[in-house]
């Protein structure tokens, strides 16, 4: 596979991720909390990754997205987002407030690296997924660096359904 070239190719790629594609089972894990976060994080990798074609993925912790650390704005536009449930919105500002150890991530699909230098290797930086307290939904803020100076941040509300994860609406909260 090819990545996606530039900026077109970043937009394209969330434009077709925005459609609620599915990931595969593997990717999830049951149960809220810990599990469920990585289970989230993993099917948003794998689904960014797939949409950008990138062969693998370097994962790294976004900086906190917690309501006093973002600008009033993007704070808004992450929780206007429709469908999310009160709980989730608490649970993603309590596990972005304070740094904390990145989740192991998994994927049968992508290879999931240290760090970007590979050829074909998509960048992203991913907040602490907020979960709902069914479990079923999940929150995470993603940035792709997609070139020098350039990033784009977009908030995620996934839906877990019948075992898997699945993007059910995105909103862009910067293009730099």
């Amino acid at each position: 596979m090819r990545r996606a070239g530039g900026r077109t190719g970043f937009l394209c790629a969330l434009v077709l991720l925005a459609t609620a594609a599915r990931c595969t089972p593997a990717a999830s894990a049951p149960g809220p909390g810990a599990g469920a976060a990585a289970g989230a994080l993993s099917a948003l990798v794998e689904l960014m990754a797939a949409r950008a074609g990138a062969d693998s993925v370097a994962v790294a912790p976004a900086p906190g997205y917690s309501r006093d650390r973002v600008p009033l704005a993007v704070w808004g536009l992450i929780a206007s987002l429709p469908g999310l449930d009160p709980t989730t919105l608490t649970d993603f500002e309590r596990r972005n407030a304070a740094p904390a150890p990145f989740p192991r991530l998994a994927s049968a699909s992508v290879v999931i690296r240290q760090d970007a230098s590979t050829p074909g290797t998509l960048a992203l930086r991913l907040s602490p997924a907020g979960i709902s307290a069914s479990g079923a939904q999940a929150l995470v803020v993603a940035e792709t660096v997609c070139g020098a100076g350039c990033m784009q941040g977009e908030a995620f509300l996934l839906r877990r359904e019948g075992g898997a994860w699945h993007v059910a609406t995105s909103a862009t909260l910067f293009i730099s």
